[in-house]
């Protein structure tokens, strides 16, 4: 009969024995390679197990396969790095600090799985000074922000959506400030928003009648006028020319070339979610949050609805569809609960 496993018997160190493991045993042998001069403040392993990375409190970060070695070494060019993340699809990794910009990077890898390249994806913008934190959605397609300038943001970073097909071939048109997306189908213009990616009207017969004769003159055809207010308008021209779109504050006017009268407007083309001038084409929402001497940090719930900021010992929560704080949670980490849990575990 066996006597059955018999476990080792382990040793218990002294204080002076770890003392003097970490004082005189050569580092050659028990310590691993110094990557970084600084503190680490991000670490991180890709959800697609392809790599790991880790970023220093200056301007270094190392992109690492899973046995240690090194892929490649990036600047940030932050001066200062306050936070390093990757993206939970496990494509991208960021990193935030002094810049009051953030760069996406996305870490590359050939169909073999072999380490390409870390090259940048995309920028996102809006915020007048450097950021503190970063925090991505569960599909990484929302990433928020929150700034030393008092404000969060909150970016939208892909969205797809179908149009009506034909025998020809669509033209597409984007607003300037990227909320709506226009597609012409045959003789008619469908509007999408790319916030939720739907078809919010359609201008059917755009082009129907009124072609004009190959040879006529390309001088002045016809004049009209449009609905005059305080900004500047814009034009825009069909591709034959038959239709005319002059936009006016918030809404669209299409006019017909051949007769000038106006037959169509879309109204509220641009209500809701009107972004500021000199901000990111991705940001959906911006508010601002309680400041204090130490630095925030942000989270983002799942569906993105929710943005949670820590500040000090209490935890704000934001709805990020109208920027407005619902909610705050005080004392979170209060020394009366930490003493608390200290006398219920010892």
């Amino acid at each position: 009969m066996s006597d059955g496993y018999k476990p080792k018997k382990s040793k218990v160190f002294s204080v002076k024995n770890v003392e003097t493991f970490l004082n005189e045993t050569p580092d050659k042998v028990f310590l691993a390679v110094k990557v970084h001069e600084d503190d680490v403040i991000g670490f991180g392993i890709s959800s697609n197990g392809k790599y790991m990375m880790s970023c220093s409190n200056k301007t270094d970060m190392v992109i690492w396969d899973l046995k240690g070695q090194q892929l490649d070494r990036l600047d940030t060019y932050l001066m200062s790095t306050h936070s390093a993340k990757i993206s939970p699809c496990g494509r991208f990794v960021v990193a935030s600090g002094f810049s009051p910009d953030i760069k996406v990077m996305e870490v590359c890898f050939t169909k073999n799985g072999d380490f390409k390249q870390v090259t940048k994806a995309y920028e996102l913008t809006g915020h007048s000074s450097g950021i503190y934190d970063v925090a991505f959605d569960v599909d990484t397609s929302h990433i928020a922000t929150i700034s030393k300038d008092g404000t969060w943001k909150l970016y939208h970073t892909k969205k797809t959506g179908t149009y009506t097909q034909t025998a020809n071939h669509p033209h597409i048109a984007l607003s300037p400030n990227a909320e709506v997306l226009a597609v012409s189908v045959d003789n008619s213009v469908e509007f999408y928003d790319t916030y939720t990616g739907e078809l919010y009207d359609t201008v059917e017969n755009v082009h129907s009648g009124n072609n004009y004769t190959q040879g006529e003159s390309p001088h002045v055809l016809e004049t009209g006028t449009y609905t005059q207010t305080g900004n500047h308008p814009h034009i825009a021209l069909s591709p034959n020319a038959e239709v005319l779109a002059v936009s006016i504050d918030n809404s669209v006017e299409f006019y017909d070339t051949y007769t000038g009268e106006l037959y169509d407007t879309v109204e509220n083309v641009h209500s809701g979610n009107n972004y500021t001038q000199g901000e990111s084409p991705h940001v959906l929402e911006t508010g601002t949050y309680t400041q204090t001497g130490n630095h925030p940090h942000i989270a983002l719930s799942p569906n993105a609805e929710v943005l949670a900021v820590s500040v000090d010992n209490s935890v704000e929560f934001y709805d990020t569809y109208t920027g407005e704080l619902y909610d705050t949670v005080e004392n979170v980490h209060s020394a009366f609960k930490a003493q608390a849990f200290v006398k219920e575990i010892a």
